[in-house]
């Protein structure tokens, strides 16, 4: 009966079994990621910089390779050869100098083109909670080309 059966359940992947999924799944990641949108938000630096709701435009992943590390029980994603474009947003860009307040504003259109990003996870506990950590001693970002793509709307920014 049912009642009596053991609720605890093992999957066993192979690189090679998760890899040939993670190729299926692609088509998913990129929609999943494409339909995110980053709230409004102000970043303090030596500027403030003001950023209205940004989304994504374009994003193209060219490979996903996946390994696994049953030392560790770590997950590695490798994304190889990424390009993504998001939507223009207006910013609007300000700095107080003595009694005065310099400001700037326009729109960007970001774009990012051939970068690649390895990501390692891993559970966070050991009972079994499907929560994950990033391990950051061991993510990388291998940058390509960048480019803003930004318009300003006075002549005196």
């Amino acid at each position: 009966t049912l009642a009596t059966m053991d609720n605890n359940y093992q999957v066993i992947l192979s690189d090679t079994g998760i890899n040939k999924l993670t190729q299926q799944l692609l088509p998913v990641l990129q929609t999943e990621i494409l339909s995110t949108t980053i709230a409004p938000q102000t970043i303090e630096t030596t500027l403030t910089i003001d950023l209205d709701e940004i989304t994504f435009g374009n994003l193209s992943i060219h490979n996903v390779f996946v390994a696994l590390n049953d030392t560790q029980q770590s997950v590695t994603m490798d994304l190889i050869n990424v390009d993504l474009s998001f939507n223009s947003f207006k910013f609007y860009a300000s700095k107080d100098i003595a009694f005065a307040t310099l400001s700037c504003s326009g729109y960007m259109t970001p774009e990012l083109k051939h970068w690649n990003f390895s990501v390692t996870l891993r559970p966070l506990t050991n009972d079994c909670s499907i929560s994950i950590q990033m391990i950051e001693s061991q993510t990388i970002i291998v940058e390509g080309a960048f480019d803003l793509h930004y318009r300003l709307l006075s002549d005196t920014c």
